[in-house]
């Protein structure tokens, strides 16, 4: 299970519960684990729903995928 920093929990998502991020300074940190090391590849899937617009980071920014790929 990760670690929240910043981030909360809301029951109020699409599909029932997700998390809230503020767009500044939130994360999840998961520990490592043998069972997270990928053998084959991996799909990253989010379901977003932004409430303002504005900034570079996000999702689909590049550093998700550099510290996705140095795991």
């Amino acid at each position: 299970i990760g670690t929240l920093n910043g981030a909360t929990w809301t029951a109020s998502g699409k599909y029932g519960a997700g998390l809230v991020f503020d767009g500044v300074n939130d994360w999840v940190t998961i520990p490592d684990a043998a069972s997270l090391d990928l053998t084959n590849g991996a799909t990253v899937m989010a379901w977003v729903y932004p409430t303002a617009l504005g900034g570079s980071a996000g999702v689909g920014s590049a550093e998700l995928f550099k510290r996705i790929s140095d795991l």
